[in-house]
């Protein structure tokens, strides 16, 4: 079986005229994709395929070979190990972004790499997956359940750019409304998957958590975008963090020198400054935008931090210290 698939990846390899290859480049090519075997294999193998395939050839030293000019090039059933490897993270670290529609279409490939990640087990595309880890540095919720069919609708909706009618229950206050729905685009936040839509005939683009969907009716009436809607400026202008202010501030923090380390390799942003003090902290300066995250991040380092300015983000911290130190007495 291992011969077969190397040989089905040989022919793959092989470009249409005037582009060619040789052996010695198959046998490199074969070696990287996880079958290492001789050049002289590779050789009776090219003249074996040629009696079999319209493979085309030219003396030489080393001898090329290609697919001619005007042959279909034969498409194997096979898939190369660095394809299937491909296959593999997209369907471990993808699903969640495809409509069902796409992952059903897409199954039968991903079967299709996972058998030739277990037949290339020596190789090293086969073992790449289990090098790989995916993980956030943040506290992490469990996501909340959206319901299969109203993630497939919602898919199909944003797919086939078709509206739809939906019960959604509004946190603030706490109401089911009835909206008809004109999908834009989905945003992926942690835990969280966004729908980003207008409302009805509004041109204001809003999201929608789609855990918060209670119903979905499919319209054939279709979607339709805002004039020069674009998913990223929405992101820029409506962030997911919590704003507390139009403008960037000037954040001035003093950390002890180990806290503030992964801030010399990570920046709060370009203009970011740091000065040793005489005490051995260091004193952060950068221009951030003010946001809730913000203000929990500078909490969450405790003992570690100093807010010193702006002046009403230092009140505001040292408003919350004393609550919370009155609150544990």
């Amino acid at each position: 079986m291992e011969a077969l698939t190397r040989q089905w990846t040989m022919l793959r390899s092989i470009p249409r005229w005037p582009r060619t290859i040789n052996a010695p480049s198959l046998q490199a090519r074969l070696d990287d994709l996880g079958y290492p075997t001789t050049l002289r294999t590779i050789q009776r193998d090219l003249v074996k395929l040629s009696a079999v395939f319209p493979l085309g050839s030219e003396d030489g030293k080393p001898a090329v070979w290609f697919w001619p000019k005007n042959t279909p090039v034969f498409d194997t059933p096979g898939m190369d190990p660095m394809t299937a490897l491909t296959f593999s993270l997209a369907e471990t670290f993808l699903t969640r972004m495809l409509p069902q529609s796409a992952v059903a279409h897409l199954k039968p490939h991903f079967r299709a790499a996972n058998g030739v990640l277990k037949e290339t087990r020596k190789g090293a595309a086969s073992s790449w997956p289990k090098k790989i880890g995916v993980t956030s540095r943040s506290f992490s919720l469990m996501p909340p359940r959206v319901p299969a069919y109203i993630l497939n609708k919602t898919y199909d909706a944003l797919l086939h750019n078709r509206r739809f009618a939906a019960k959604y229950l509004k946190p603030y206050p706490l109401s089911m409304e009835e909206y008809e729905v004109n999908p834009l685009g989905l945003v992926f936040a942690d835990e969280i998957i966004y729908l980003i839509c207008t409302l009805f005939d509004h041109e204001a683009p809003v999201r929608l958590a789609l855990h918060r969907f209670y119903e979905i009716t499919p319209s054939d009436k279709a979607a339709r975008t805002p004039k020069g809607f674009k998913i990223e400026e929405f992101l820029r202008d409506k962030p997911l963090e919590i704003k507390l202010g139009e403008g960037p501030i000037k954040l001035r923090v003093i950390f002890d020198q180990q806290t503030a380390f992964h801030l010399m390799e990570t920046r709060l942003s370009t203009d970011q400054r740091i000065e040793d003090l005489p005490d051995g902290r260091v004193l952060v300066t950068a221009s951030v935008q003010d946001s809730a995250q913000l203000h929990w991040w500078l909490l969450g380092l405790g003992t570690h931090v100093e807010v010193v300015g702006p002046k009403t983000l230092r009140d505001e911290i040292a408003t919350t210290v004393r609550t919370l130190s009155k609150r544990y007495e």
